[in-house]
């Protein structure tokens, strides 16, 4: 089981964060997350050199790719 963290950092609303593989699995170069965003909680926008995949389990949301607000279910 893998704890989760409740994230409470501006611009975050009802974030749970979970580290599936990371440094204490020995993977300094590579990370997997899992993140539960409750109904009505955010993430914020936010800009990266490197490439995000994004999969979505349950639910619906909204995310942004270039410039468009895109609706996202599984």
């Amino acid at each position: 089981m893998v704890e989760g963290v409740k994230l409470n950092e501006e611009g975050l609303k009802s974030i749970t964060r979970n580290i599936l593989i990371g440094e204490k699995e020995k993977a300094p170069n590579s990370i997997i997350r899992y993140f539960r965003i409750e109904p009505n909680g955010n993430s914020r926008l936010e800009s990266h050199p490197q490439d995000y995949e994004v999969i979505v389990l349950h639910g619906k949301g909204k995310v942004h790719i270039a410039e468009k607000l895109t609706e996202i279910t599984p």
